[in-house]
């Protein structure tokens, strides 16, 4: 698949799953890609990450995961872990 298709099948798992919601970033060193929309900064840490545009758009279709996946309750032990292993 090409890019294009890529994002159309990106589109249709969103319009069927998520009420077509998605959120794709691009920063400096990679890209980032989850269904839903995110609500704050730390969730970007659930998103899908990757060298390219393509990258993450195949682990999107291979494996959907939503922001909307992750509950309070869960999002708190993440932190917890990541402060664990990486204290400031």
């Amino acid at each position: 698949m090409n890019t294009q298709e890529k994002m159309n099948k990106v589109i249709e798992i969103a319009n069927e799953k998520y009420d077509g919601h998605f959120t794709l970033m691009k920063f400096t060193t990679n890209w980032r890609f989850i269904f839903g929309t995110i609500d704050e900064c730390e969730e970007i840490n659930y998103m899908y990450s990757g060298n390219t545009i393509d990258e993450v758009l195949d682990k999107a279709i291979e494996n959907p995961i939503s922001v909307y996946d992750f509950n309070n309750e869960s999002v708190e032990e993440f932190f917890h872990a990541i402060r664990t292993i990486h204290p400031k």
